[in-house]
């Protein structure tokens, strides 16, 4: 299983836990979530890209 290390804007995180809003965890998770798969998206375009090398 790869390993990934996702930056959180510590500022952002607590504006949204702070709002008190039902979806506040919903897009914290969201945001962590999309970081994750642009990470992997962009290691499969650097092994595709390589591949064709």
């Amino acid at each position: 299983m790869a390993q990934h290390n996702i930056t959180l804007n510590q500022e952002e995180i607590l504006e949204l836990l702070q709002d008190s809003r039902p979806d506040a965890f919903k897009n914290l998770l969201q945001e962590s979530l999309n970081g994750v798969l642009k990470t992997e998206s962009a290691e499969q375009l650097q092994h595709i890209s390589c591949s064709f090398l």
